[in-house]
């Protein structure tokens, strides 16, 4: 940058102050009025490169973010119906980038099931209660979990401007839930149809289940001998 203002200012001595025979006087306030723009226009560009430079890795970690926590944002402006997605929301959703979104698109990926709820919810947070909400998704065919949690604006007569949230993909979340409580359905039904007496106690030495056989056994139903200590029925 410096090596170009010295040969801009020799160009503009050579080209266009000697040929007009301006005195040195003159020549040296000019000069120095060049030298004094051309270091401002310097600075200012080296400014707004490194702002540029900044910006850009600022959204470069913010995309790096979203991608490692598998969690997309959005803003909707309410007056236009218009949504605005982040690139980890657009690969949430499976909607390729520059679609042009509006709530009903958002609605249309959601399950068929989970569609009246989502949007009762929506119209809920419309009106300033909290919108924080788990629901299902259908992308290519496959079903996805999310939560979509929104912070909505109003204007200070109490007009609603629009609305910022995020979308959280917790699909696998919600499969180890699903597995999990199906585990557990199975050994309970396992448990309950045992022939033998099954009684399974905590860490306090109380009961916390007691099948159909230990109720035949010990005389008692379950919902009397979970909670109580193992010590009353030894």
């Amino acid at each position: 940058c410096i090596l170009a203002m010295i040969l801009s200012l020799i160009a503009v001595n050579t080209l266009v102050l000697s040929p007009a025979s301006i005195g040195t006087y003159d020549s040296l306030i000019l000069n120095a009025g060049f030298c004094f723009v051309s270091a401002v226009m310097i600075a200012t560009t080296s400014f707004h490169r490194r702002s540029t430079a900044a910006l850009w890795e600022s959204r470069q970690d913010l995309d790096y973010a979203q991608t490692v926590g598998q969690i997309g944002s959005w803003r909707l402006n309410v007056q236009r119906n218009e949504l605005r997605w982040s690139g980890e929301n657009h690969r949430i959703f499976g909607i390729p980038k520059g679609t042009p979104l509006t709530y009903e698109t958002f609605l249309s990926t959601v399950h068929p099931d989970d569609r009246d709820y989502v949007d009762r919810m929506w119209q809920a947070g419309l009106r300033g209660e909290p919108y924080d909400i788990e629901h299902r998704l259908i992308v290519a065919g496959k079903i996805k979990w999310v939560r979509e949690r929104a912070i909505m604006e109003f204007r200070k007569n109490g007009n609603l401007l629009g609305g910022f949230g995020t979308t959280q993909d917790i699909t696998h979340r919600k499969l180890n839930e699903m597995a999990l409580a199906e585990s557990r359905q199975r050994y309970a039904e396992i448990v309950e149809s045992a022939m033998d007496a099954i009684i399974t106690i905590d860490a306090d030495q109380r009961i916390f289940v007691f099948n159909s056989a230990a109720e035949k056994m010990f005389g008692c139903t379950a919902e009397e001998a979970i909670g109580v200590s193992i010590e009353r029925f030894i």
